[in-house]
């Protein structure tokens, strides 16, 4: 199994009301899962990704990759995060001052890969998007679909085992959106990386070999 969590539990306080987000999820993806996540906003979608993305810590439960228990040390965390996670989110967050590869190749050389072997990976990933003319543009210069798919390399270039997006394709058009689908999951059955999508996407989700409601803080398989 390459993530799985057990009995998870979040909640914030708020003006000293404790509010209960998650309560008692158990879940298990394994290599190669193509999975979506739906539900309504503010329901606890972004919370859970941002749980099982190691961007945020249970209130209880415990959260396993490869059957290893998550370390609660925040650089071992920052660790398994650059090197078995990508990231997509509704926003691309593209750094603008920076060109499609500096962007794509930032993730590999925080890593501490050359910067050779850093800027080729990013190159032959933009190609993979069919961005291979873009490669010297900024965000700025890009479509929001460009944009989106520069975001999306940048996740994949560190060829991580699993990527969680966030309404990856919330703030794009249909057409635009129905490319984006695509491209992930041909990325998903050539090089075998598990995506866990949340979605309100209704094309995007019926393209994923497995659909989650999430409602009142528990996850549920099927519509």
């Amino acid at each position: 199994m390459l993530l799985r969590v057990k009995g998870l539990r979040k909640s914030y306080r708020v003006d000293n009301v404790e509010v209960e987000v998650l309560k008692g999820i158990d879940f298990g993806l394994s290599e190669g899962d193509f999975v979506s996540i739906m539900g309504p906003s503010g329901v606890g979608k972004s919370t859970f990704l941002h749980i099982i993305g190691l961007l945020d810590t249970p209130t209880e439960g415990e959260v396993l990759f490869e059957e290893r228990p998550v370390p609660s040390a925040e650089d071992e965390r920052a660790v398994i995060r650059n090197e078995m996670i990508g990231f997509v989110f509704q926003y691309h967050y593209l750094l603008p001052e920076f060109s499609a590869i500096e962007n794509v190749a930032i993730p590999c050389l925080v890593g501490g890969m050359e910067e050779e072997e850093a800027f080729e990976r990013a190159r032959e990933m933009l190609e993979a998007m069919g961005l291979g003319n873009r490669l010297d543009h900024r965000p700025g210069e890009l479509s929001g679909g460009e944009q989106q798919r520069v975001a999306l390399a940048r996740a994949l270039v560190k060829e991580p085992k699993l990527v969680i997006a966030d309404e990856p394709t919330g703030n794009l058009d249909k057409k635009t959106g129905s490319v984006i689908a695509g491209i992930m999951r041909e990325i998903n059955r050539e090089r075998n990386i598990a995506f866990i999508i949340a979605t309100h996407d209704e094309e995007l989700a019926k393209q994923t070999d497995r659909v989650y409601m999430m409602k009142d803080g528990l996850l549920f398989e099927g519509r």
